[in-house]
């Protein structure tokens, strides 16, 4: 934990820049499937489950740090497309927090937007699978993952967005939502 503060604190959080480019569909890898509450009282949904199907962009922290750095990520994508699947996911890790699990529901079901309740996802637990998975070596920072209709991550980011990094996500947000070839025209367009 010391060398993930080290690192955060060198980086402000950025671990990594996010790319360009979406990851090719056949090297993408599928986003983990596990079970986890939401806000609005569903109990032991499949996440994975949850979002296949559509093109959704899922936030990932573990801790408060983390997840303040969601709302530039998830806030630019759903200016430009208000109607864009997003999710967030919190993944309190320990056996103190889980002791603390009520409270801490009660906490995020006061300051996450009612709206927002059904797809924010609460994990209480052991995450090191998850985490491995997604590929999260520090778990003080966020992390932003945009998933193709197949469930596969195509694109990721972390840390603090920068303009550069938002306009790639919504970029590959744009070409998973209307590939290339399959632009509408507009309406009355012959």
């Amino acid at each position: 934990m010391l060398y993930e503060q080290i690192e955060v604190n060198k980086t402000h959080g950025k671990l990594f820049k996010a790319a360009t480019a979406l990851v090719p569909a056949d090297k993408a890898v599928p986003f983990p499937d596990f079970d986890a509450d939401t806000l609005s009282g569903r109990k032991k949904v499949s996440v994975a489950l949850d979002l296949r199907g559509q093109v959704a962009v899922v936030g990932v922290s573990f801790k408060h740090f983390g997840y303040a750095m969601l709302p530039a990520w998830l806030g630019a994508l759903k200016r430009q497309h208000p109607q864009a699947v997003t999710a967030n996911l919190n993944l309190a890790e320990g056996l103190v927090i889980s002791f603390l699990r009520p409270l801490l529901v009660m906490d995020m079901k006061r300051n996450v937007a009612p709206e927002q309740h059904s797809s924010t996802y609460v994990l209480f637990g052991d995450a090191e699978d998850i985490r491995t998975d997604l590929d999260i070596m520090n778990r003080l920072t966020g992390h932003i993952f945009l998933l193709d209709k197949e469930g596969k991550i195509r694109w990721r980011g972390c840390g603090i967005a920068t303009p550069e990094e938002l306009d790639s996500m919504l970029a590959c947000y744009e070409q998973l939502v209307e590939p290339p070839g399959n632009k509408r025209l507009p309406h009355g367009a012959a």
